[in-house]
């Protein structure tokens, strides 16, 4: 096993010293490999660890002459990416001082190379080397080809039932190669929205014809397929929060498409209201008023009580468990890694100054998105403002996730939230050589 995977790694860095675009597509289909671990020189690490610093080195030697000229340019940046960069500065920084903060310093170590320094220097990456439309379309093709494949191996679960001992495949909340049901939701939904954009990209290129036909025919079996797979896994969270974002994104994109979410969402409605047992269980689980509900309510107010003695440093990265058995009444529970709330776990593992730098980080990227969209439109740049759109749904559905998820404290998902703010930043900063004259009254792409 060691062998191959060297040989892998070997025929990557080969790949990626060719070209680099490349290695970092590599990178974007091979996100779950996070769960091919090992140690190197006595370190533990994973598989896309490895890939990441290769990546990285590679752009280090290739272009050490030109990255001091890099960093001046970044910071000597202004506005909204001015701020971004700071933003994240300080998001790193605060991240770094709660490994201190940790009882657990070594794993607290870890979390902080793969949660925060390595996704933050392959977003320096992306930035550095994909410039274009086109470069983007590419890294959202290879996170769809992804998805894809985690999808298939969801519903192979559900259908043949490996894995969950003394069930039947109905009942199986399926993992596909993870370890546990909602990392497929968290992982699917945000590449749901990024496919839509993928597709529009593809559509723009052939107006009529069969070919058109074929990738609209495409399209819909793909997304049926990903959204059966978080069906299948059972994250009502995951499926609710990727559908309030298809809607915002078919919506906004232009007039056919915003009859089409209306519609869709409508039949929805309808669908639900018909079936009682349905409604009941949608009601249900939106009121947290099941077995998962109750777990989250508890596990928040046991949560909120400590970061109450704890407010200013939280627990520091990899400290939430040791952190919270002062306070854990509920012993019919277990502690878990982290209390299941976006606003809850930035604050536990980075403190209150890693909370604010977070949401500043957030806010400035939402805002960075809408002017970029609002120019896309207004230039009639079809292509650039389903990207623009579809990173602005990636925010919306992790916001709504992350009211009673984790959808960042984890490997794979930590690296593609920093490839969706790098493809933020290089979107916005595209659309500022839109030509400023333009005027949103001389626009119809929203309207058509």
């Amino acid at each position: 096993m060691t062998a191959i995977l060297l040989l892998i790694l070997v025929c990557y860095a080969v790949i990626a010293w060719r070209k680099l675009e490349w290695g970092i597509y590599s990178i974007l289909l091979l996100l779950p490999t996070y769960l091919i671990r090992f140690s190197a020189v006595s370190i533990p690490t994973t598989f896309l660890e490895v890939l990441i610093l290769i990546a990285i080195s590679i752009f280090t030697i290739k272009k050490r002459n030109e990255i001091v000229d890099f960093f001046k340019i970044l910071w000597s940046e202004k506005g909204l990416r001015r701020a971004l960069w700071i933003a994240a500065d300080a998001l790193i920084i605060s991240a770094t001082a709660s490994v201190f903060v940790s009882e657990n310093r070594l794993a607290a170590l870890g979390i902080w190379k793969a949660y925060f320094i390595e996704p933050a220097l392959f977003a320096i990456l992306l930035v550095s080397v994909i410039k274009t439309k086109e470069q983007i379309t590419k890294a959202c093709v290879a996170l769809a080809v992804c998805a894809v494949s985690i999808a298939l191996v969801a519903l192979w679960q559900k259908m043949v039932g490996i894995g969950v001992p003394g069930h039947v495949p109905a009942d199986i909340r399926v993992t596909s190669v993870y370890g546990y049901p909602n990392a497929v939701g968290l992982f699917l939904g945000p590449i749901v929205l990024l496919w839509y954009a993928t597709l529009e990209s593809f559509l723009t290129r052939y107006q009529a014809g069969i070919k058109r036909a074929l990738l609209i025919a495409l399209g819909i079996f793909t997304t049926v397929l990903l959204f059966a797979a978080m069906a299948a896994s059972e994250s009502t969270a995951a499926l609710l929060a990727t559908a309030a974002a298809s809607f915002f994104f078919f919506f906004f994109l232009h007039m056919r498409t915003r009859r089409l979410a209306i519609t869709a969402a409508l039949a929805l409605v309808v669908v639900v209201f018909v079936s009682p047992p349905l409604l009941d269980k949608l009601q249900e689980r939106v009121s947290l008023q099941d077995w998962s509900g109750h777990v989250r309510k508890v596990t928040w107010t046991e949560s909120v009580q400590m970061l109450q003695n704890n407010w200013l440093t939280g627990a520091g990265l990899a400290g939430y468990k040791a952190a919270m058995e002062p306070y854990h009444k509920a012993t019919y529970l277990e502690i878990f890694l982290y209390p299941h709330n976006s606003v809850l776990n930035v604050w536990s593992e980075t403190g209150l100054y890693g909370l604010l730098s977070f949401s500043v980080f957030i806010a400035v990227l939402f805002i960075m998105l809408v002017r970029a969209s609002m120019r896309y439109a207004r230039a009639q740049k079809k292509v650039e403002y389903a990207i623009s759109l579809a990173l602005l749904a990636v925010l919306i559905q992790m916001g709504i996730q992350g009211l009673v998820d984790v959808p960042y404290f984890k490997n794979d998902l930590s690296v593609l939230f920093w490839a969706v703010v790098a493809l933020s930043y290089i979107i916005y900063s595209n659309s500022l050589k839109v030509d400023p004259a333009l005027t949103l009254e001389k626009s119809n792409l929203v309207r058509t």
